[in-house]
């Protein structure tokens, strides 16, 4: 593993850890709300990084990524959208595929509305959350994951850990190890209360950044999400007419980590079949 520091959006800080073989097609993994690069350690771990260069970026203010200082930091889709520019044009990454995990679909579309898609290879959007801060958002998401939200912004300790325990929970169709959920809760209790407040209180809606897609896109959902209903999926379905669509049955919010070798197995092919376009 090789570790970087770039200089995002505003020069803060962004830590990107680096796996795999440095020939192949680059694949970018941004994580969801409050977790960090180590999200992935079941592609990071396994074949993919024999074929493929594999990059995991901490989303500013989280895992070792720096720390905003005021919530406009936080809040701009502009600084989200050059975290990833820096990422990919400091490492040199050419026609990535940028792979991002529920609310990591939000900062794609930062990207997205910045940048457009004409340097990316592909996109995977993960159990993406795309729509934020409304109404409309809200329809897509479970009641669960709103009912935690006071404690997750909660400046009393106790009710913000037993909240960000039960946040974890959420994520598993079955619940995982006592192991890793124990290092799951542990990042996610890195990520402060003024960074979560920040993050939260953003307003966002994909539709135009999605509806101006053209490179490849990969779509993946576990059908028993209790975080992100499979409904966000068929409006980002909605939006982009020519993605692929991957249903897991039997898989909850991390597709990634509850059914890793059928998640690689769909990215590698998706990643191959950028590589042969």
């Amino acid at each position: 593993m090789t570790t970087y520091e770039i200089a995002g959006g505003g020069g803060l800080p962004i830590s990107v850890q680096e796996f795999g073989n440095p020939d192949g097609v680059p694949i970018l993994f941004i994580h969801g709300l409050m977790q960090c690069g180590l999200s992935w350690t079941h592609q990071t771990s396994r074949p993919l990084a024999q074929s493929f260069r594999l990059l995991c970026m901490d989303v500013r203010g989280h895992g070792m990524s720096g720390r905003a200082a005021t919530a406009t930091g936080y809040q701009d889709s502009q600084f989200f959208a050059e975290d990833v520019a820096a990422v990919i044009g400091t490492l040199g990454l050419n026609r990535p595929i940028l792979v991002g995990a529920s609310y990591a679909g939000l900062v794609i579309n930062d990207y997205l509305s910045v940048y457009g898609d004409a340097k990316l290879g592909g996109i995977n959007y993960v159990a993406s959350t795309v729509y934020f801060g409304s109404d409309k958002a809200n329809a897509h998401l479970g009641e669960g994951l709103l009912a935690l939200v006071p404690g997750l912004l909660s400046n009393d300790t106790a009710e913000n850990i037993a909240a960000t325990r039960d946040f974890v929970r959420l994520f598993y169709a079955d619940e995982p190890s006592r192991e890793v959920i124990e290092t799951v809760l542990a990042y996610n209790m890195m990520v402060p209360v003024d960074v979560r407040t920040a993050l939260a209180s953003r307003e966002l809606d994909g539709d135009a950044a999605m509806a101006a897609v053209r490179c490849p896109v990969l779509i993946t959902h576990g059908l028993k999400d209790a975080v992100v209903k499979p409904s966000m999926s068929e409006a980002i379905k909605a939006r982009i007419p020519h993605a692929d669509v991957s249903l897991f049955p039997d898989a909850g919010h991390t597709t990634y980590g509850e059914d890793p070798e059928r998640f690689n197995r769909d990215l590698a092919a998706f990643a191959k079949a950028r590589d042969l376009a």
